[in-house]
Order: C-alpha cells, then structure tokens, then sequence
C-alpha cells in the first residue's frame, strides 16, 4: 500500500507538557481493515486536551496485512492489554522513557470503532477493572450473517469496480464524487475477507459494569441494534448523529469529538 497522508496540526516529536501529568490514557483501536491513522482527527484533538493517547495498529488487520478474520478475533483484545500494559510500563516514574511520570495508565479509557468496537465489549467484560471508559462507534455485539454483503462485493470482484459503481447509482441513487474516489479505492478481495459471519456477544451487555458510551449514525445499518444495546447497558449513553452513515462518523470529526471529549471529562 502507498503512503498515507494525513493532515494534522501536531508537531513531530514535541516535547511534552509534565505540568498536568500525569495524563489520563486513551487507547484508540481501528476497524477491519484499518488504520492507526484512520481517527488522527480524533486522537491529535485529545492530546491536545490532556490525553496520553496512542492508537493501535493490530497485526492482521491493518489495509496492508489482511489475514484471517480469527485472528482479529483472537488478538485483538491481547493487542489493547498489551499496548495497556507497556504504556504502564513506559509513563512510570522511573522508566527511561520519555513518557515516564507522563502517564495514568490506571485511567484509562478504550475507543474502539466498527471491529474494534466489537472487541471492546468482549475487553470491557473480561478486563473491567483495566479500563475506566468505554467508548464504542458503530458497532453492536449481536450475531451478524454477512451473506447479503459478500454477494455484492462478488459482484464487485466479477464486473469491476466502474460497473459496481454505475450498479449502486442504480440501485441507491446518485453518489457524491467524494463517495465515487472512496469506491474506486476498494480492494474487493479485502472486503470479502472482512465480511464472515459473526458469533454473538450480547451475552456481555448486561455485565458491562464500567462507563460506556456509544456513538451511532442514524443511517448507519447498525443503528437499530446500536439503539438496542444502551438500553442493555447499565448506565450507557447513546449519541445519535442525524443524516450519518457507517463511513460518515470516521469523517465528521466536529460532530463526534465532542460528545467523547464530555464524556471522558465526566469519568475521569
């Protein structure tokens, strides 16, 4: 894969203020396939906000490394307690590194969007008392079958992309050119990996016994299920974004920061 630009207002390698620290930890995981850089709208902002934040990219299931959906399922949970783990290691006071004394590790908060937000229920469930907050975007933990989605991207694979687009115009109307780019970038073969069928977690929403917050477009096909979960969920609060799809929330960052930034602030 080519290189990613991503545009920013960090400065590389900035030295950091200790004078609050030390700083709530937020880890960030992406979804299937992703990338650590998908939500840098997201996780600069909340650095800039007095977050040690660091976002993950989780072997197997980034654009560049697409392997077996079970091992997404298997690691990814591993991949958030590890990262948890070593930023404990590296923010405590006396470490070498130049996060010692930086980091609260025993505040820490969990986003997780689309698969990654899959694999934060199950993390909520099993390590409850590693993670302060839990923030989920587009994602439910109920059994899904994927049958209707790999016989469309089949027919992407078959007829080609141009083809696949001229067939969705047809089918949902007229696409912005922004959307068209977005399509013309799809690997199909990708896709057809990421659309297996999925077991069912529902069993953890009720246990769910720490913060949660879950994020939500109303055109998101999710949305119905997501709506269902908080009111499972002890104490979840659910942010619904009009006029929003499952893509959309990952570009609407004005929508989206704010709610996690309040929500952050209210437990931590």
């Amino acid at each position: 894969m080519g290189t990613t630009h991503v545009l920013h207002r960090a400065l590389r390698d900035a030295a950091p203020d200790a004078t609050g620290a030390a700083y709530p930890l937020v880890i960030v995981s992406h979804g299937f396939p992703g990338s650590r850089y998908m939500m840098t709208y997201l996780t600069e902002n909340l650095a800039s906000k007095g977050y040690v934040v660091v976002s993950i990219a989780h072997t197997d299931s980034v654009f560049s490394d697409v392997n077996a959906f079970t091992s997404t399922l298997l690691n990814r949970s591993l991949d958030d307690l590890f990262v948890l783990n070593e930023m404990a290691r590296l923010g405590a006071a006396e470490s070498d590194s130049f996060l010692a004394g930086l980091v609260d590790a025993n505040n820490t908060g969990l986003i997780g969007y689309s698969m990654g937000g899959w694999v934060g229920y199950g993390t909520a469930l099993y390590a409850p008392q590693r993670f302060k907050a839990l923030v989920i975007g587009g994602q439910h933990p109920y059994a899904q079958g994927m049958q209707e989605l790999r016989e469309v991207i089949q027919y992407g694979i078959d007829e080609g992309v141009e083809t696949f687009i001229e067939q969705q115009k047809t089918e949902f109307g007229e696409i912005s050119p922004q959307r068209e780019e977005r399509m013309r970038a799809f690997d199909f073969e990708v896709l057809m990996a990421v659309s297996q069928d999925r077991a069912s977690l529902e069993f953890v929403l009720s246990r769910i016994s720490i913060p949660c917050l879950l994020i939500v477009g109303e055109l998101d096909e999710v949305y119905p299920l997501v709506k269902e979960c908080a009111g499972v969920i002890p104490g979840c609060q659910l942010v619904t974004l009009p006029g929003i799809d499952h893509i959309g929330s990952l570009s609407n960052a004005d929508l989206i920061v704010p709610y996690i930034k309040q929500f952050l602030s209210q437990v931590g």
